[in-house]
């Protein structure tokens, strides 16, 4: 359904998030500097399609070695090829550009089936497949990047032309459907939540869809729509569902929420100090800094609410760092003071483990204090959101256990929506913006506050979800009570 909506409502396409524009942004760049492995190579154009298509044309009856983005057209299906490299004999070798570190099946092998399918069609002989991808085991020597030693190239000839026929045969289906009037009847399912016509697709789908339960996953909702069950009205029993959505299915149908009395009494019994750890990181495609590898994760600030104990009436007291220093590996400074800053907690709180692989990277990269601190948060660590998953359940958390659903829920007083930073894709993003050296004095320094404001507020809300689930009525109680 969604690809309909791409060939005949175009304009009803949701505007590109921060990821989706980051996650483009890096492709790019990588493209960029594939083509730097090729200085021999002529770069074609993009669009329009018309002038993409005869400029394509009059490449290929040149002498250039090696095409960029050269673009096809028959048979009704378009195609554009990142690399395309000259052979002696006359055919071409179709080589495909990833930002990743691995072939990834069925994706990557489907994606060159279906350009060497448009290609055959056009006339090309293709003689070979190769996936340019980046070599994980690159270590970034400063300055700018070899692109000889960071890509590696992969021959995946034989399962392109395993895939080609199947492909092929499915193509008849898909030029099917692009020509359809209406749009296909389609059930709901959770890939549905980050669709970006969703917005127009689901404004008559009824509401109480399976898909929405919490950990859901896209074979269950397909079991049990094969059983008739689709919308909770349809459920006549928990037991028709896993034991995961069971609780959900419970608190939604009796419009009542659950507080687990154990998680309250976990709270109640965590040694003081107590503190409210979050990290920001980042995991750049293309290092940023020397001996780094290629998406190795790089936490560049820490926050930490502390307070003396569980009952205690103190303010909290609020330790932070962030790494300003754009010449230096971030992670030296980041455990130091880490590290320096946990010695009087007796206990940590975190909201997923995140914060436990960051410091095992830290710990397996021999970064010092690395392995003190994994054995410290191990010892003393206790994760929030590993304790309500599943065992603690209300109406307003909407579906999802994510800490931007769970924390209006628990205390609508804190809130992100005033923030320049929003969410962790957001600080990656700024961060990035601030290690680049064309970005003015005044703009980092608006990026620092802003970062502090947002890593801040993300421990000081763990602080308001232990002391709402603290408070919390244990076992049921109509949602209206916490309201």
């Amino acid at each position: 359904k969604r690809f309909w909506y791409h060939i005949h409502h175009p304009e009803w396409r949701a505007a590109l998030d921060t990821d989706a524009l980051a996650y483009m942004k890096i492709g790019q760049e990588i493209g960029e500097l594939a083509r730097q492995t090729f200085p021999e190579g002529v770069l074609l154009p993009f669009s329009p399609t018309d002038k993409a298509l005869s400029a394509t044309q009059a490449a290929l009856a040149g002498d250039a070695p090696v095409l960029f983005e050269a673009s096809f057209a028959a048979e009704g299906l378009q195609a554009r090829c990142d690399i395309l490299e000259r052979n002696a004999d006359g055919t071409w070798t179709l080589i495909e550009v990833k930002s990743g570190v691995r072939v990834k099946e069925p994706d990557h092998i489907e994606d060159v089936a279906f350009q060497a399918i448009v290609l055959r069609a056009a006339g090309l002989r293709i003689r070979d497949y190769r996936l340019m991808h980046l070599d994980k085991e690159y270590a970034h020597e400063g300055g700018n990047y070899d692109p000889v030693r960071i890509f590696q190239s992969t021959d995946i000839t034989g399962m392109v032309l395993e895939t080609i026929p199947r492909l092929a045969a499915d193509l008849d289906a898909v030029r099917a459907l692009a020509a359809q009037n209406d749009a296909p009847d389609f059930q709901p399912n959770t890939y549905c939540r980050d669709c970006d016509f969703r917005e127009k697709c689901h404004k008559d789908v009824p509401s109480g869809g399976l898909w929405q339960l919490p950990g859901i996953n896209v074979n269950s909702v397909r079991k049990l729509a094969s059983q008739g069950l689709r919308v909770l009205d349809d459920v006549t029993s928990a037991e028709q569902l896993s034991p995961t959505n069971r609780l959900a299915y419970r608190v939604i149908s009796g419009k009542q929420d659950f507080t687990d009395p154990e998680l309250i009494k976990q709270l109640d019994r965590l040694p003081g100090p107590i503190g409210f750890v979050d990290f920001e990181a980042i995991d750049p495609a293309l290092p940023r800094f020397v001996g780094h590898h290629p998406y190795e994760r790089v936490p560049f600030q820490w926050s930490l609410h502390v307070i003396p104990d569980a009952d205690s009436a103190q303010q909290p007291e609020w330790r932070d760092y962030l790494h300003t220093d754009r010449s230096q590996d971030p992670r030296i400074a980041f455990a130091a003071t880490l590290w320096e800053a946990v010695q009087d907690c007796n206990s940590l709180v975190f909201y997923s483990d995140y914060e436990v692989t960051t410091l095992k990277m830290l710990r397996d990269a021999g970064v010092p204090y690395g392995r003190e601190l994994h054995e410290k948060i191990k010892a003393v660590g206790y994760d929030l959101f590993k304790a309500i998953k599943g065992k603690t359940y209300w109406n307003s958390f909407n579906g999802s256990y994510s800490i931007k659903n769970v924390l209006p829920a628990v205390n609508p007083a804190v809130s992100y929506n005033d923030l320049n930073v929003k969410n962790g894709a957001v600080a990656v993003q700024v961060y990035e913006e601030y290690l680049d050296p064309a970005t003015s004095p005044e703009r980092r320094a608006a990026i620092i506050d802003d970062l502090r404001t947002y890593c801040q507020l993300d421990t000081y809300a763990m602080l308001a979800l232990y002391q709402g689930f603290r408070a919390a009525v244990p076992g049921w109680a109509p949602a209206a009570v916490r309201d």
